[in-house]
């Protein structure tokens, strides 16, 4: 067997291993302990986890350290534990990381390096780490300065609930800055060693950025600040970049059809694949994308647009035969301001 074939062999046996029921109910072990405030015994069961390499548990160690809960504080052996466990592509553990190196924590300080984790924990779609990477772009620090690329970031977050995003977003495209185009993320963002985490998908959501440049705080609220459950549960699908980035030489500013308006983006994804099951002969083909709006006292919504047609008459043809399925649809002219539309909340 050659060294590619052994290595990938082991690999496979290390992954199922980390899977495994046992080692799972040790890291649930030592999460119960943590929660009930005994933070030595929850490390008595994630140590030997993490120093055999399971991802949680040596995020879980890095985040005693870092707090010094259950062992004497020390961010520097926090950033070596959280460094493993990003090595093995751990969002947390990124994101975390790019804390230490954004504030010179346990670690040199390096806002290169902070964005490079902050973008590598984005990717998999981490929110805080998307806000964080967006601002980083957004004020130029640790990067070269590209509002472009942090609206697209701004507005991967907020299609994925995060109201800071949304704000920000809001305010660049009325500034008159429009999105990159970013690529796609997975259609699942998991975890290593089979082990899911419900903190890139839920924590942060009404959270802000870590202002670049910010020094001296102990601990940041919109830090990963806890170990999830490890129950193999997996994480809501995070949309395509076709989803979710309003960008030049997107639908915008092009004959397209309005179908509807939801809160959340997950919602709004099943939406377009009912309503392109329903009307595959006039959606078949078409590009779709979500438009973040602020409807007054309604709230946020998430516009399901779809298109684009060589005319605004041939998206009035297609919204006639999409209303008589028994389907919304507006046809939106190029150029002019939206009009509300329709707007019913999923």
């Amino acid at each position: 067997m050659n060294r590619w074939g052994s290595g990938r062999w082991l690999a496979a046996l290390l992954m199922a291993a980390l899977a495994s029921p046992a080692l799972a109910d040790d890291y649930a072990a030592g999460e119960d302990a943590w929660r009930r405030g005994e933070h030595g015994a929850a490390l008595a069961q994630w140590l030997p986890l993490a120093e055999d390499g399971h991802a949680r548990a040596q995020f879980a160690v890095g985040l005693a350290y870092e707090r010094g809960q259950g062992v004497k504080q020390s961010a520097a052996t926090a950033a070596r534990w959280y460094r493993r466990a990003a090595a093995q592509g751990l969002a947390d553990a990124e994101y975390n990381l790019a804390l230490l190196y954004l504030d010179g924590r346990g670690v040199e300080r390096d806002l290169a390096e902070t964005v490079s984790l902050f973008s590598a924990a984005a990717e998999r779609g981490h929110l805080p780490a998307q806000v964080n990477l967006a601002y980083s772009y957004e004020q130029g620090s640790g990067v070269e300065q590209d509002r472009a690329v942090a609206a697209a970031w701004y507005a991967r977050a907020a299609m994925a609930g995060n109201r800071e995003a949304w704000s920000r977003f809001t305010e660049l495209r009325e500034a008159g800055i429009r999105p990159a185009v970013l690529p796609a993320l997975p259609a699942e963002v998991g975890e290593p060693g089979g082990m899911a985490s419900e903190q890139g998908v839920e924590q942060g959501s009404e959270q802000g950025p870590v202002p670049i440049g910010r020094a001296g705080a102990e601990t940041d609220a919109s830090a990963s600040s806890s170990p999830p459950a490890d129950n193999g549960s997996a994480p809501e699908p995070v949309a395509a970049a076709s989803a979710v980035v309003v960008a030049e030489g997107s639908l915008q500013g092009l004959p397209r059809l309005r179908l509807a308006a939801y809160r959340e983006a997950a919602n709004a994804e099943r939406g377009w694949r009912t309503l392109l099951a329903r009307h595959e002969d006039v959606l078949g083909g078409l590009r779709h994308e979500l438009m973040p709006v602020e409807l007054g006292e309604r709230g946020s919504f998430l516009r399901l647009e779809a298109g684009p047609f060589a005319s605004l008459a041939e998206a009035r043809a297609a919204c006639a035969a999409i209303r008589a399925g028994g389907d919304d649809c507006l046809a939106i002219a190029p150029g002019g301001p939206p009009p509300t539309g329709p707007g019913k909340g999923r």
